[in-house]
């Protein structure tokens, strides 16, 4: 004899609480990976802003130099001394 109703009923909402589980899961497994990927790039911002001051400075340095040596060489002084800070 074939299922009733009810039965049939019961049994597709077992299949679809199963299915709701398994897309929870999914969904929280998309939701963790975004979030670890936002902090990797809130992490590798940080580097490149933090990298662009250290080259600001490093800049400032080379043109600091540069200048001391086209007046040395204008000036005809034998030495120049430079230093660089790291």
């Amino acid at each position: 004899m074939g299922q009733s109703a009810r039965d049939k009923m019961a049994e597709l909402r077992i299949v679809c609480e199963r299915d709701v589980e398994i897309q929870r899961q999914k969904v929280d497994a998309a939701v963790n990976s975004f979030r670890k990927y936002l902090q990797f790039m809130k992490t590798r911002s940080k580097q490149t802003v933090d990298y662009q001051v250290k080259l600001g400075k490093l800049k400032a340095q080379f043109r600091e130099v540069e200048d001391g040596l086209v007046k040395a060489l204008a000036g005809g002084e034998i030495g120049c001394h430079i230093k660089l800070d790291g």
